[in-house]
């Protein structure tokens, strides 16, 4: 993947450490019986935000020049992200536009707003996403985007760095994908480390775009 190796997320890793948590890794006797195999599961569910999404928005807001900062941020989200960035920016110093789907749930959106970020809110998640690009070029924002960003691949890959520091051995590594940025980080971590190591991603039947690609 060019422009993040294992040594990026491991500056990553660095960089955020303070501001995240290393989340538990546990055993997990019900699907270890259920597979025949011994299961392992990382509970990112137990994050800052309750959502890995905090890593990769710290990592990449963090590295911002003192001029970015000044112009603000702009992003689109359906929660995770948004609450990572509204978090960074806010403990930073930064505006924030986060522009957020009609059909939001009302408990992400009142996380969002606790961090007093400026929300919009509009239609579908691939509509308001290409209107945040536009509104980013007309108002001189930077725009963060929730996945297709080097530095946000980087911030999610430290959870791979965390599980081999935990468990040495690992046959298989199971990765929830939704815009691919958590699965791109943990698996450039994992293939660097062992490259035999296999990668299952996975996605409901209702959100299955990457499957069907």
């Amino acid at each position: 993947m060019n422009g993040v190796n294992l040594q990026v997320v491991k500056n990553a890793k660095k960089r955020i450490d303070k501001f995240v948590r290393n989340t538990p890794f546990i055993y997990s006797p019900f699907f270890s019986r259920l597979c025949e195999v011994k299961i392992y599961i990382k509970l990112e569910n137990l994050q800052t935000t309750n959502s890995f999404k905090v890593r990769g928005a710290y990592n990449r807001i963090f590295q911002l020049t003192v001029e970015e900062r000044s112009r603000g941020i702009i992003t689109a989200s359906s929660g995770n992200h948004a609450q990572g960035v509204a978090l960074a920016t806010s403990q930073l110093g930064i505006s924030v536009k986060i522009v957020v789907p009609a059909n939001i749930s009302n408990i992400k959106l009142k996380k969002i707003k606790q961090y007093n970020a400026t929300i919009i809110q509009g239609g579908k998640f691939e509509v308001i996403e290409s209107r945040v690009k536009e509104i980013s070029i007309q108002e001189g924002l930077i725009y963060i985007s929730p996945y297709n960003d080097m530095e946000i691949i980087a911030g999610q890959g430290t959870i791979g760095l965390e599980v081999y520091q935990e468990l040495s051995h690992i046959h298989s590594i199971i990765v929830p994908i939704g815009g691919g940025g958590l699965i791109s980080g943990i698996s450039l971590v994992a293939k660097s480390i062992d490259p035999k190591v296999k990668i299952i991603g996975i996605q409901t039947e209702g959100a299955s775009t990457m499957y069907q690609s």
